[in-house]
């Protein structure tokens, strides 16, 4: 069945008046996608005109927030998050509009955690959005990780400091590149201090 067929009875319309012609034309391409597409109502008069028109308004109210919808995913998906949408919608437009500022405030808030860490700040807080929220739940793991480093690190500087040479850290404790930096370290206390407890 045509969309169009929910709108009129087909019986009554076999004369394919240039109305239905073009009511017809662009259910099609609006089911083909081609969101773009309005009733031509140049040559519609009456009824047909004042359908038209009331057609086209409908096409025109549900293919601008989704437009905008397209065009902030897009550029979500490239990295760049854009402002929050200002415009004014109603009913459930509005609740896309607000869903959609709710995750790009959530995007830039766990930007600038991430923005933080990379700088050194293991203070920053992270909030978990919900229980699927693993990029919160990550930047979480990343300041364990590191502030577990410091806190290792630490603990042999203060060792070698008070005199206890054979003092290594516990790269079990960490996992891959962690555990490897530990491991390293140890080399290097290895390569540093073995020779000058023989000495």
């Amino acid at each position: 069945m045509k969309l169009s067929d929910l709108f009129f009875n087909r019986a009554q319309l076999l004369d394919d008046s240039p109305a239905t012609i073009e009511i017809e034309r662009v259910t099609q391409a609006i089911i083909a996608g081609k969101l773009g597409e309005r009733i031509d109502t140049a040559g519609l008069s009456g009824e047909a005109l004042r359908f038209g028109n009331s057609i086209n308004l409908m096409l025109n109210a549900m293919v601008q927030p989704l437009h905008a919808v397209s065009a902030y995913a897009e550029r979500v998906a490239k990295g760049d998050t854009p402002p929050r949408i200002t415009d004014t919608y109603s009913g459930d437009f509005n609740v896309i509009k607000d869903n959609l500022n709710a995750a790009m405030d959530a995007i830039d808030q766990q930007t600038a955690a991430a923005r933080a860490i990379a700088e050194g700040d293991l203070s920053v807080k992270v909030g978990i959005r919900g229980g699927n929220d693993e990029l919160a739940k990550s930047l979480l793991g990343i300041i364990d990780a590191q502030q577990g480093l410091k806190k290792e690190l630490m603990r042999l500087t203060d060792a070698s400091r008070d005199g206890q040479l054979s003092e290594r850290g516990n790269s079990k404790q960490f996992r891959g590149a962690y555990g490897e930096m530990i491991a390293g370290v140890n080399e290097m206390l290895d390569a540093i201090l073995l020779p000058i407890g023989e000495g």
